[in-house]
């Protein structure tokens, strides 16, 4: 059996065409949220939306820790990364991944030996972790790190967890579903839209960031791509419009009545009824009247109100702001279209200045659009107004948020890589020391100092393997130049290895410079070796060489989570 483990589904496959998803705790094939709920002292309570709930209506004295997978890629002051609760208490960062992954593993081994004569262990899966494209390499360590103590692997580098990236992912399941630009599956299995030397783009839309990438076809039959432009992004999703959705309810209630509202469970009720009008909002039914209002049920915010009347809230609000709103039935807002609109206006438009600059410098042929945020109408009209000109089409799946879970699933059971190559997202290297060269300016200016007699020059130099943008293949290895142990009494070397956002930097001390982890070799003074790093896959793999003994080493990269 090949499991996806994601922690808002749970789905397992013997094959492409036996995919079976549900959400965590639940029997529904759907998402729930990214939430864990810990207890006073740090315990697990509950994962999923029961985590949500049972904070709201029972316990507020626990720890509920939400979209804390953001705060993977977010950077960091050197300490340790740590998750803040809805109550401002925190806890350790791969502490609340672990306890989650932990809880989805459990779920899904229970889930599949319902059916097992003989129970499957968790060391007897292939795990398929899917992660946003746009992460650090020590984010993408901290999953895998956290996956090991979460019981999900015997060993931290085990190849029983492959880490499958979210717009790829995507891209499989769409292609392989042969869908047709309506979303509609062709006759006779599909309408293949990919065809050699096209080009397309993934936008990923979740409800923390937007994840982009592109490819070119090389051929399809069977799908290989190729990487035109490194991966990128940025915080452009749902959360961000449920947070100006918010932002209104407060200046509409006033922050007093906010304040007593936000910590009880009548808001969890709230936003799950906005998050259906939110979906289903779609401006393009108001085309030919711009001046026809949207419907947002507050039913779950009357007790919160007290005495108060909806209808008393809404006239000081448009008295404030120089609103429209409009009161029906006690419970409903009748909210301008052009308010609506505005909600997602600081999203959509980031996002949309950004791809159209992508696709500026690499043209597309078609753009999927898949992802939770996808669903929403308003997201699908926007794009598909400002890119769907000059033979450019916007694809848009039936059920885009379920495209990435279902693709990785197709990822983990298909032979041989989809992948061919991807573009260098930083420059790559590791620190080594460098002999003294006066002639060399940036040498001159730090000086110099004697090691073993020799004459080395101050701090270590920045040795890159890979250059930012560069094209590089899977699998395909980029060995240094030959190395020897500096002291004559070590038994081994250690190289620190780097990523940089300048590709010329000279020095490991240098701004743009992070450490992702190390790499410890057993060599002795006077042997000669070699560390080659091969980045065209999801992680980073290295080995070391001895050249005079022929001993490969296969390295275990130590990820500095302090770095993300």
């Amino acid at each position: 059996d090949v499991f996806l483990l994601l922690l808002a589904h749970i789905l397992h496959a013997i094959s492409p065409d036996d995919i079976k998803v549900k959400e965590p705790g639940g029997q529904e094939p759907g998402k729930t949220h990214t939430s864990l709920l810990l207890d006073k002292h740090g315990d697990f309570l509950a994962f999923g939306s029961k985590a949500r709930e049972d904070y709201y209506e029972n316990d507020e004295s626990g720890m509920l820790f939400e979209t804390f997978k953001m705060c993977l890629n977010d950077s960091h002051d050197g300490s340790t990364p740590v998750a803040y609760a809805m109550n401002g208490k925190s806890q350790p960062l791969l502490k609340v991944i672990t306890l989650s992954l932990k809880y989805v593993k459990e779920e899904a081994l229970a889930e599949i030996n319902r059916s097992q004569a003989v129970p499957l262990h968790a060391h007897e899966v292939k795990w398929i972790l899917t992660v946003p494209a746009i992460w650090r390499d020590a984010a993408k360590g901290m999953m895998r790190t956290g996956s090991f103590d979460a019981g999900m692997i015997s060993d931290v580098n085990s190849a029983k967890l492959v880490l499958c990236l979210e717009p790829e992912a995507a891209c499989m399941a769409c292609e392989d579903q042969r869908i047709s630009k309506t979303g509609a599956q062709a006759a006779g299995g599909g309408q293949q839209i990919l065809r050699a030397d096209q080009t397309f783009m993934v936008l990923d839309c979740g409800g923390g960031t937007v994840d982009i990438t592109m490819h070119r076809v090389e051929k399809t039959d069977p799908l290989r791509l190729s990487e035109v432009h490194e991966p990128t992004g940025g915080p452009w999703g749902s959360t961000f419009v449920d947070q100006e959705f918010e932002q209104f309810l407060k200046k509409l209630i006033g922050t007093a009545c906010w304040q007593r509202f936000k910590p009880s469970s009548a808001w969890v009720d709230l936003m799950k009824a906005w998050e259906e009008s939110k979906l289903r909002f779609d401006p393009s039914e108001h085309q030919d009247d711009a001046a026809t209002p949207v419907r947002i049920n507050l039913a779950a915010l009357l007790d919160a109100l007290g005495d108060k009347l909806l209808q008393t809230c809404v006239e000081e609000y448009n008295r404030a702001h120089g609103g429209q709103l409009v009161v029906k039935r006690r419970t409903t807002i009748m909210m301008p279209l052009l308010q609506m609109q505005t909600l997602f206006r600081k999203s959509i438009d980031k996002m949309v200045f950004h791809v159209s600059e992508l696709i500026a410098e690499n043209p597309v042929n078609f753009i999927y659009l898949v992802g939770g945020f996808a669903e929403s109408k308003m997201l699908q009209s926007r794009v598909k107004v400002a890119f769907e000109r000059g033979g450019l089409q916007v694809i848009i799946p039936m059920r885009p948020q379920l495209m990435v879970v279902k693709g990785a699933v197709i990822f983990g059971l298909r032979k041989g890589s989809t992948i061919q190559s991807r573009k260098a997202r930083f420059t790559y290297g590791f620190a080594s020391s460098r002999h003294y060269d006066k002639k060399d300016p940036s040498h001159v200016s730090r000086g110099h100092e004697t090691i073993e007699g020799d004459k080395y020059v101050k701090g270590q130099v920045f040795d890159s393997l890979v250059k930012q943008g560069h094209t590089i293949k899977v699998l395909e290895s980029h060995t240094s130049e030959e190395r020897t142990p500096l002291y004559r009494s070590s038994t081994n070397v250690e190289f620190n290895l780097y990523s940089s956002s300048h590709p010329r930097a000279k020095f490991v001390d240098e701004p743009g410079l992070t450490c992702i982890g190390q790499v410890k070799v057993p060599c002795v003074h006077g042997e000669m070796l070699t560390i080659a790093m091969a980045f065209g896959s999801t992680e980073i793999t290295a080995t070391a060489t001895n050249k005079n003994t022929g001993v490969v080493v296969k390295g275990e990269i130590k990820y500095n989570f302090n770095s993300l």
